[in-house]
């Protein structure tokens, strides 16, 4: 199935190292499951090649996922495979909407990062994304945000 996806066969065959364990637990009958397993494990992902704006985006996450402190291991796989597959508008909006470890993260450096690269994304017109974006706008002092006094606006805004 990789191969068939356009995925090289040495990347084929280390995505799968390490499944046959995990696959020799599944019965017959349960090969649906052992797909979407593997699925979820991201083995039939197809790597992107990004233009230099999808670049740009990709190191602005970078730093801001660097200033998080620390994600789970799940939000971690989800957010590399976004980063992979060239899903990107995804890899901003995860990040936007947990905000950085309260206690081992950086919060300037990860909300002005995630700002950046909120710039480079493509515009969308989603709710949750105009709640991301209003966080982030929220990090860098530009808009007050719950639980804070008002705050002045950043030059040019009134």
């Amino acid at each position: 199935m990789c191969l068939a996806l356009g995925v090289p066969r040495a990347d084929a065959e280390q995505r799968l190292d390490g499944s046959d364990e995990l696959l020799d637990e599944l019965n017959p009958g349960e090969e649906r499951m052992g797909g979407e397993i593997l699925e979820t494990l991201g083995v039939f992902d197809v790597d992107r090649s990004l233009d230099e704006r999808g670049e740009e985006i990709k190191r602005w996450l970078g730093t801001a996922i660097g200033a998080h402190g620390t994600f789970g291991s799940g939000h971690a796989h989800s957010l590399w495979r976004r980063l992979r597959t060239g899903a990107l508008t995804g890899a901003f909006l995860s990040p936007a909407d947990s905000g950085p470890h309260p206690v081992e993260g950086a919060p300037s450096t990860y909300w002005e990062a995630l700002t950046r690269a909120g710039e480079f994304c493509p515009p969308t017109t989603t709710k949750r994304t105009s709640g991301s974006r209003r966080r982030s706008s929220v990090a860098v002092g530009r808009l007050p945000g719950p639980g804070a006094g008002v705050l002045e606006p950043a030059a040019g805004e009134a």
